[in-house]
């Protein structure tokens, strides 16, 4: 289900209560206007929202077990113009003292 696996660059020596984002997964590394974008991000276990935003657009994905989030949504329609681009995803993951770890990961639009 999940082809595209974007793995971020990690801090040497995290922060104590630093949350961290270990791996990101998506369907594609492509994306098609309307279509499907399935997520998985693999996070510390005390990590309790990751948020995903992009071009103004952001919602929050399921906590499944923790350390383990995951969904699978429609794409909106793509304005033609944006079509063959790259857009970043950014991926916030929170714990519950407030710290956050973000991650952005580049997709190209269809």
């Amino acid at each position: 289900m999940y082809t595209y696996r974007f793995v971020p660059h990690l801090p040497a020596t995290p922060a104590a209560g630093q949350p961290l984002i270990y791996a990101v997964y998506l369907n594609s590394e492509t994306l098609h206007s309307g279509g499907v974008i399935a997520m998985k991000i693999v996070t510390t276990p005390d990590v309790v929202k990751v948020a995903t935003r992009s071009a103004g657009r952001g919602g929050a994905i399921p906590q499944v077990s923790p350390g383990d989030f995951e969904t699978t949504s429609k794409l909106p329609v793509i304005p033609i113009i944006a079509r063959g681009g790259t857009v970043d995803l950014d991926f916030i993951a929170s714990n519950a003292d407030g710290h956050t770890f973000k991650v952005t990961v580049p997709v190209k639009l269809r």
